[in-house]
């Protein structure tokens, strides 16, 4: 028994909801550093912290897929955007290394569930193109609505920080509730022990229940190709102040510019690709432009071809995003799907987890070489999604 189709209006709400969620989520990003400076840690904290809460999230992320199954997607949206509400407030009470660690662990504990469940409901109520293109929606709206939340977020800072917390925190239950009363439920798998079934390592091993030589290729695309954007990102905008001598102007500008990017080409570029059915074959494309744009952006010592050229790799980095959920989810069984894509986000948020902390100890042997090292991830991910495609079908 499938689970219930819903319409292109139902689905819209509760894409509109996932902005919410994301503008509600990113407040707190641009205060980060200021709580850090305020409590007087050391600078490599910032990377430390974003590493915790991505581990968090990559360790459990098949937890909440495997609780997904026992107890349905908006449940755990629920309980995951309280939970996530939570750790912001461990976040606001911090004062120290250890309880900023904490507090960050508890957030990307809750974050998984959260990004999870969005994955898994689209993939659950949608099916072929409108599937794809949902999750081509979901991808965009977090992007656009992030640099929203980053922007209200820097506002709120100058007002309080305490305040900026509190607001998110109230918007993350407000809009859990929401995602519980608006979201349909989902067919559930009854389970003999509970304590077993929810376990997270378990749930973590059980994805031996789907893997196989394709699966361990697509994911080895996904874990690189998070690597490379990770890596990319932490190094790009502390290279624009160190190398490029660019003021902090710019970033706020270049934010705006790639949000701008990232709509127009996944509404142009990206549905068109979805449309042809050729996810799989754009996919080595788009890795190997990434791969070129990278290694000559690396050696540009102007800002405005270093910034042109990077504008190209943004386009490239907005349409892959949504294109690899896609290629992840169509070739999952609806009888693993909820599990492959807990999957398929645990491996994205590894790739978070190494690019955060080698981004950092790779600009200390050459500032450009974060960017030369991305690059060649790009260019294994090409090689590894064409070996996919050849021995395991295209589309």
């Amino acid at each position: 028994m499938s689970n219930k189709q819903i319409t292109k209006s139902q689905m819209w709400i509760f894409v509109l909801l996932i902005g919410l969620e994301s503008i509600a989520a990113n407040l707190a990003h641009p205060i980060t550093p200021t709580i850090i400076n305020n409590m007087h840690l050391p600078s490599y904290m910032f990377g430390v912290a974003y590493a915790a809460m991505a581990f968090s999230n990559f360790l459990f992320s098949p937890f909440w897929a495997k609780m997904i199954d026992v107890i349905s997607s908006k449940k755990v949206l629920l309980i995951t955007m309280v939970g996530y509400a939570l750790g912001q407030g461990l976040f606001m009470i911090a004062n120290s290394q250890v309880s900023l660690i904490i507090a960050r662990l508890v957030s990307g504990l809750f974050a998984g569930g959260i990004y999870v469940s969005f994955l898994t409901y689209i993939v659950n109520h949608s099916s072929g193109e409108v599937k794809d293109t949902f999750l081509t929606m979901n991808a965009t709206v977090q992007t656009i609505a992030g640099s929203i939340g980053f922007f209200i977020g820097g506002f709120l800072g100058v007002i309080s920080l305490k305040l900026t917390f509190i607001v998110q925190m109230v918007g993350l239950v407000t809009i859990g509730v929401l995602f519980y009363l608006i979201a349909q439920d989902e067919k559930t798998k009854p389970v003999e022990n509970f304590a077993k079934a929810v376990n997270p390592f378990k749930a973590f091993l059980d994805a031996k229940s789907f893997m196989n030589p394709m699966f361990i290729l697509l994911f080895a695309v996904v874990l690189l190709a998070s690597i490379g954007t990770t890596t990319f990102d932490q190094n790009f905008n502390y290279y624009l102040k160190a190398v490029l001598g660019l003021s902090s102007d710019y970033n706020g500008v270049i934010k705006g510019v790639v949000g701008l990017i990232s709509l127009l080409a996944n509404l142009t570029i990206c549905l068109k690709i979805i449309r042809s059915g050729k996810i799989n074959k754009a996919l080595v494309w788009l890795f190997f432009i990434a791969f070129a744009t990278l290694e000559v952006a690396a050696f540009q010592t102007q800002k405005w071809p270093f910034l042109l050229i990077n504008l190209i790799y943004f386009t490239v980095n907005a349409i892959y995003l949504p294109l690899i959920q896609g290629a992840v989810a169509n070739r999952a069984d609806e009888d693993n799907q909820n599990l492959v894509m807990g999957f398929y986000n645990s491996m994205k948020s590894m790739g978070m987890v190494i690019g955060g902390l080698t981004a950092g100890f790779l600009y200390m042997i050459r500032p450009n070489m974060p960017f030369i090292i991305a690059g060649v991830l790009f260019l294994l991910a090409a090689i590894f999604m064409h070996y996919c495609n050849t021995h395991y079908g295209n589309d």
